[in-house]
């Protein structure tokens, strides 16, 4: 296990101008944390315009500078790679209720996988669809026998609190530097069984640039899903250095879809129904990430002509 940068800030995606620069961001466009687009000004009315402008410079970016993905940049949406983590001899958290967190983690990953396959929009696959011990490079291994344009990767997990307080759920995407303290915990505990080579992590960091707006978009709408159907609370999209999201090459989520330390909602974390709920939240977050970048792609196609 390695410590990486636990107190540094967060490294933004795109990084806002410098201060001196500032009073001259009127020529250009802010985008989400302040980044400024300079030569042109974009004036879009209303909520939706907005974010679906703000989408589509994000697939601008992605098309043009950042083509790890695909040779062409274009993320064209066909299959899901489902990871209910730990499984076999790692149980993941288990509370003092029953709640063994391998358990749910494979049973909301089959509902998710049923959920899919019943509209066959996509392919599903799972890293595991038993009980069985997978290490993290075996479950990266899997994912990545699939073509990283086409694939979107989901590791599913229940989180725990030492003090019992904490309660949500969030969604994260990687980045070497942590959110926070707590979001560097997270990351240490899953990582926990593995070595890392600080290396090749940070070379992953660097393919990691093409499909970190995908991460980040497909995270972001993923999560709102989670947090309206559940109407449970929102710990936002938060970033760590998780190995397993490290080492798969296509953009990739890992939703930490509880606390099994609560017990209220570690009650409904082992209840079917809410598992069931979960997934078809999820699911629905895959819907409107695809919908989003069909429109973002179309709007980038237009501006290109």
């Amino acid at each position: 296990m390695v410590h990486l940068a636990p107190e540094r800030s967060p490294r933004p995606f795109l990084r806002p101008p410098p201060p001196g620069q500032r009073q001259r961001a009127k020529r250009g466009c802010l985008i989400g944390k302040g980044c400024r687009l300079g030569g042109f000004v974009l004036l879009f009315w209303g909520a939706w315009g907005a974010e679906m402008a703000r989408i589509a410079l994000m697939l601008f970016f992605a098309l043009t500078s950042l083509k790890g993905i695909a040779g062409d940049g274009i993320f064209d949406l066909e299959l899901i790679v489902i990871d209910p983590g730990h499984g076999g001899r790692d149980p993941g958290c288990v509370n003092r209720w029953g709640g063994v967190e391998k358990e749910i983690n494979l049973a909301v990953a089959l509902y998710l996988k049923g959920a899919i396959e019943r509209e066959g929009i996509y392919r599903a696959v799972m890293t595991r669809q038993s009980d069985q011990t997978l290490s993290l490079g075996e479950r990266a291994r899997i994912a990545n026998r699939y073509p990283p344009d086409k694939t979107l990767f989901i590791s599913l997990h229940c989180n725990s609190s030492p003090n019992g307080e904490g309660r949500g759920i969030e969604t994260y995407v990687f980045d070497l530097e942590a959110t926070d303290r707590l979001a560097q915990q997270v990351a240490e505990r899953e990582n926990a069984l593995e070595v890392i080579d600080p290396l090749r992590f940070i070379l992953n960091d660097l393919r990691h640039r093409s499909a970190a707006l995908y991460s980040e978009m497909a995270a972001r709408l993923i999560q709102r899903a989670l947090v309206s159907r559940l109407k449970a609370g929102d710990r936002r999209i938060r970033r760590a250095p998780f190995k397993i999201l490290a080492d798969v090459k296509m953009p990739a989520v890992l939703v930490e879809m509880g606390f099994l330390s609560d017990k209220v909602e570690q009650r409904k974390l082992r209840s079917k129904r809410y598992q069931r709920a979960i997934a078809e939240a999820i699911y629905e977050g895959i819907k409107r990430f695809d919908r989003e970048l069909s429109a973002a792609h179309k709007g980038v196609a237009r501006s290109s002509r």
